[in-house]
């Protein structure tokens, strides 16, 4: 019986320690360093294989559908509706002075009621440290639908020590709008 108790406890634990492994690998530090070309990524899981690494708040969830049309499969992504906030927040590394930054993720807006009032999505990178927007783009409702479009929004200034917070906000209204958000990622540059 001991030795049953005993080997149930190490399992349980053993779990809980693999648990946490798994969650850090998913959650990489900020500034990762990618590619040939150089550079520095800070989002965490902007694919999304899961919620692992985002705050999320209000009416948001990770689906798994396919936007992006016949010849792609389906993906998991970012499911806002009306009042979500998705955010994910880090330091910039005091080693890392590069200047130039990049937000990009795939956006797939669907607004049959073309409303550009009640549906929306606001792409934000908040300087914490500052107390300020550094950038920010919305994307109304009577825009053109998208779908898996490519979203950029570029930025310039020495954030090294900063502590910076980068937010999707707001949705849509109805239930027969869509406003999907992957592929989430934010490179520091030369």
């Amino acid at each position: 019986m001991m030795m049953k108790r005993n080997c149930l406890m190490f399992a349980t634990v053993a779990c809980f320690f693999f648990a946490r492994f798994v969650s850090a690998q998913t959650c990489r530090p900020p500034g990762s360093f990618v590619g040939a070309g150089g550079g520095y990524e800070y989002i965490a899981n902007g694919q999304p294989t899961n919620s692992s690494c985002w705050i999320m708040s209000g009416n948001v969830q990770v689906i798994h559908v396919n936007d992006c049309g016949f010849f792609h499969d389906a993906d998991n992504t970012f499911d806002m509706h009306y009042g979500a906030r998705l955010s994910q927040e880090f330091t910039v590394p005091a080693a890392n002075t590069q200047t130039h930054w990049g937000l990009s993720y795939d956006l797939t807006m669907q607004d049959p009621n073309n409303d550009g009032w009640w549906n929306r999505l606001k792409a934000t990178v908040y300087d914490v440290t500052a107390g300020r927007n550094i950038a920010s783009e919305t994307y109304w409702g009577d825009d053109p639908d998208v779908s898996c479009a490519d979203r950029r929004l570029t930025f310039t200034g020495n954030l090294a020590g900063h502590t910076l917070r980068v937010i999707f906000s707001d949705g849509s209204a109805y239930s027969n709008t869509v406003f999907h958000v992957r592929s989430i990622s934010l490179i520091q540059t030369n």
